[in-house]
């Protein structure tokens, strides 16, 4: 009934036959080496990430508690990148894969996968 009398004021809302336009969604690729989370610690180590698959984040974890990464870093898929400055400790990589990088969200909007190695890092 009420979407009888909506198509009475406006056709163009007949029901089953309008749907509104899809909200604009700004999408990018980050070049490699983007810092989505900068570096909170500094240190003399590095880590170095050589990505074979698709675009990817990596986030670097301390094991002995807290989830706040030190960072996140974007590298792009079949790319290499090498973070300086790391601080000594042991650490869990996580990592999280997809396609069309919201800038706003900080993640991927389409394809997303996300995983962390078993073995804990020094």
């Amino acid at each position: 009934t009420e979407s009888s009398a909506l198509a009475r004021i406006d056709p163009a809302f007949a029901f089953g036959k309008f749907l509104p336009p899809a909200p604009a969604v700004p999408v990018s690729r980050p070049a490699t080496g983007t810092f989505i989370t900068p570096p909170t610690r500094r240190g003399s180590g590095d880590l170095k990430i050589r990505n074979g698959g698709g675009d990817t984040t990596v986030s670097l974890v301390p094991a002995g508690g807290g989830s706040a990464p030190l960072f996140t870093v974007y590298v792009r898929g079949k790319s290499d990148y090498t973070v300086a400055g790391v601080a000594a400790g042991t650490y869990r990589i996580y990592y999280a894969t997809g396609a069309n990088w919201n800038p706003q969200r900080k993640g991927f909007l389409n394809d997303c996968a996300f995983n962390r190695f078993d073995d804990t890092f020094p």
